[in-house]
């Protein structure tokens, strides 16, 4: 008879005696009791004081938590006080503290031969069993009426039975007798059989490798469960053939998972039937139309079909697969004729072909199409300054040509000399033509060629000494322009259609009246002598005519900076003009000569201290920079700071997300949104998300056609154009004359010629000494800065 302890109550109490670090402890068996005075708690404890000296001290335990409760599994925690003797310390107050853990359920072991059956397991009726209070009790046991289920965690078999107790006796925690049966190696679950296979019919010459048989078998188990085995099938008996109608049956040997054994060699049968040989055969192939190939495809290129349409002997069609053959001649994709493709059949089981029908199809490679050259890119014209070298006119090597297949290429370009022959001393017009070079295979059979129009600004004009110091000599100006220049340091740039006809300029020094010197600003001091400039003609320049005055700078004190003033004859008044220093010189822009005069004035002082970002580095490389004065400012105004290193580097180019972000601070604008419209978000700045999106939110700077913004991009001078443009929204565009003076006005994209009449008319945007706006030349840190403050000041006044 088995000992069946199923519902023995097992108490392991563990005590710990939590003291100094590391901590100490010891266990102890209780007896096997239901409640806490069963329980032998220790009376004392002992443990070790500072100097490794141990005492012990006795304890007293409370009631466990959770509170103890035998018939609950798990762990119950005792915490006892200790009384330690007089002289003793306990800083850390540590107490004594046991765990008591109650385990449930034992499971009861059986080995047993291999071999052995269920009746040989010779399992109890009844079962052992221990109650509350250490009394003993039997309990019939009524096993489970399933067979027995492996169990891989305990090694063997599982047998479960439900107890059946006297009156009075409970069982609160449906305890089951469990008894796990272990034999020597073999495992007790064994095949009992298969489960059989639909027959399968199969055409008459269906090959071995056709068959769908199946991969896995369903057994029978003795357990009375089913399972799966993998099937490796042998060749059939009779031994399969495809081209012999009638049975074949299948022998599968069966491939168990861990756990089952097959002792009676059980496998997996199925029968395969080949039916009668139909006699369907072919008696025709879809016919193919021609296929016509451009000269060059590749063999690997035509679109053969992979499959055409046969017709059978019962009057039913297929699509059949097709091999193709190399074609009859050889396919040659670089010879221009007709070549014969002809295919195999590949055909499914039961269709015969005995004709040995192919299909056939006619590919034909086409004569080699010249490509020709049909037009050249218009070249934009361009004006240089007089004296220019031809091997400084910089003409393209490249030029776009447009091909007869509608495709475009660069094409190489030489050009001649010119008609007439260009003379760089020689204002006028010259027209240069270009022979292209084209790679092999491209025809220009109308001898197009490239063109382009080169124009040499007229001469500079230099008078001689003037006979008096207070009269420079009348000079003579037109429609083409002048430069005139002083040995007085000053000089006129008038660009070309200034004006409609020939006039006579005169530059005449004054003294000015008492009344016109009381006029001007305060501790003002004369850097260059009053100049009268007249013209023969009153109506103001079409354009602007540039003044760029030569003064001494170490005249200028600390603080100073110059200022040119005009005087108004018709308000007896000074104004102010707008200018820039550039290499030296004062720079302005005026549309009307009058009463001239350049001073050194007190600049206004700003908060920040000159030259001093609001980071307080000192910038070190703006000093002698024409545009010294306005980095200072937009710096003191927060538009802008220099970088870490103390430079402010005036001539990198700026970016796009750079510019904006100056314009936003400029103009103080606000964002309600994040740029996420522009595909390449992810690339703007942090700290320039908020400035696009307040631009974007204006109309101005919205990113290209393609969904970007491109903020790493340099900004253009047209770019800048337009941006002035569309911040001056009441200003009308001016006559087209107005951007005549330029010489290289022919270069602005169409698009933006208003936007450029518009900022140019407003003094924004000036042209070069060399009288050019440069439409297309990226701008620097500087050139933005002082762009910017135009803006400002402009916007103001209105």
């Amino acid at each position: 008879m088995i000992n069946w302890k199923q519902c023995k109550r097992l108490v392991l109490i563990c005590l710990t005696i939590l003291l100094a670090i590391p901590a100490m402890g010891m266990s102890v068996q209780a007896a096997e009791a239901a409640t806490l005075p069963d329980v032998e708690l220790p009376t004392g404890a002992s443990f070790t004081l500072g100097g490794s000296v141990k005492v012990n001290a006795a304890v007293e335990w409370d009631q466990g938590a959770p509170t103890q409760n035998p018939d609950k599994p798990g762990i119950h925690r005792f915490s006892g006080a200790l009384t330690i003797a007089i002289g003793d310390v306990r800083p850390q107050r540590f107490k004594a503290r046991i765990h008591i853990d109650v385990d449930a359920n034992s499971v009861n072991q059986k080995n047993v031969p291999a071999g052995a059956t269920q009746s040989d397991y010779n399992l109890p009726a009844v079962s052992n069993l221990e109650l509350i209070g250490n009394s003993n009790i039997q309990a019939d046991v009524v096993l489970d009426p399933g067979l027995p289920v492996y169990d891989p965690a305990e090694g063997g078999l599982r047998i479960s039975g439900a107890l059946t107790l006297a009156i009075g006796d409970v069982n609160p925690q449906s305890y089951q007798a469990k008894l796990t049966i272990v034999t020597d190696g073999k495992f007790l679950v064994d095949v009992m059989g298969t489960l059989p296979f639909d027959m399968i019919r199969v055409a008459y010459g269906t090959p071995r490798s056709e068959l769908s048989l199946p991969t896995e078998a369903e057994v029978m188990l003795n357990n009375k469960q089913l399972g799966r085995a993998a099937v490796t099938w042998d060749q059939g008996a009779p031994a399969y053939d495809a081209n012999q109608p009638g049975s074949y049956t299948f022998q599968g040997t069966l491939t168990l998972p861990t756990g089952i054994e097959n002792p009676g060699g059980y496998k997996a049968s199925i029968d395969v039937i080949v039916e009668e040989k139909t006699n369907v055969s072919v008696t025709g192939v879809e016919k193919l139309n021609p296929l016509t190939v451009g000269f060059g495809t590749p063999r690997s290129e035509l679109s053969l079909p992979i499959e055409v349409e046969v017709t059978l002997s019962d009057d039913k069609t297929l699509k059949a697969a097709v091999t193709w053959n190399q074609g009859t001649p050889a396919y040659d994709a670089n010879q221009p004729g007709s070549y014969t493709f002809e295919g195999t059949l590949v055909l499914p089981a039961g269709i015969e072909n005995p004709e040995s029908y192919k299909v056939k199809l006619d590919v034909i490679v086409a004569e080699k199409v010249a490509v020709n050259v049909i037009s050249v890119e218009k070249l934009s014209g361009k004006t240089v300054s007089y004296g220019t070298p031809a091997s400084r006119l910089n003409l393209p090597t490249e030029v776009e040509v447009t091909l007869s297949d509608s495709t475009k290429m660069a094409a190489a370009v030489t050009w001649n000399q010119g008609t007439p022959a260009y003379n760089g001393n020689q204002a006028g017009t010259y027209r240069f033509q270009g022979a292209l070079t084209l790679p092999d295979g491209i025809m220009n059979s109308n001898a197009l060629e490239a063109d382009l129009e080169i124009k040499v600004a007229p001469r500079v004009i230099v008078p001689g000494p003037a006979p008096e110091p207070s009269v420079m000599p009348s000079t003579n100006c037109g429609p083409n322009g002048c430069v005139i220049q002083s040995d007085y340091g000053l000089s006129i740039n008038v660009p070309m259609n200034a004006a409609n006809g020939d006039f006579t300029l005169t530059v005449n020094k004054r003294e000015l009246s008492q009344t016109q010197r009381t006029q001007l600003p305060q501790h003002a001091q004369m850097l260059f002598d009053a100049l009268e400039l007249n013209k023969t003609f009153e109506n103001p320049f079409t354009t602007v005519v540039t003044l760029s005055f030569v003064f001494d700078q170490d005249k200028l004190t600390d603080g100073q900076i110059p200022a040119l003033y005009q005087y108004d004859q018709t308000k007896q008044s000074w104004t102010e003009v707008p200018g820039r220093i550039e290499n030296g010189k004062f720079i302005a822009d005026v549309k009307q000569l009058a009463l001239f005069v350049l001073l050194a004035v007190q600049e206004l002082e700003s908060e920040e201290q000159p030259g001093v970002d609001q980071n307080g580095i000192v910038l070190n490389d703006i000093a002698d920079h024409w545009a010294k004065a306005d980095i200072e400012r937009a710096i003191s105004l927060g538009i802008v700071q220099g970088y870490e290193d103390g430079s402010f580097r005036p001539g990198d180019q700026i970016t796009r997300q750079a510019f904006v972000t100056m314009l936003a601070r400029a103009f103080q604008w606000t964002a309600t949104a994040e740029p996420t419209d522009f595909k390449d978000a992810n690339q703007v700045a942090a700290w320039a998300s908020k400035a696009i999106a307040a631009a974007n939110e204006r109309g101005l700077m919205q990113g290209y056609e393609d969904g970007s913004f491109r903020p790493n991009d340099a900004v253009t001078r047209t770019q800048l154009a337009i941006i002035v443009a569309g911040m001056l929204p009441d200003s009308s565009v001016p006559a087209e004359g107005g951007l005549a003076g330029f010489t290289d006005a022919q270069g602005i994209p169409g698009w933006a010629r208003p936007s450029f009449l518009t900022a140019v008319n407003e003094h924004i945007l000036v042209g070069t000494d060399q009288s050019e706006l440069q439409p297309l030349r990226q701008v620097t840190r500087a050139e933005a800065i002082v762009i910017i403050l135009r803006l400002l000041n402009k916007l103001k006044e209105k």
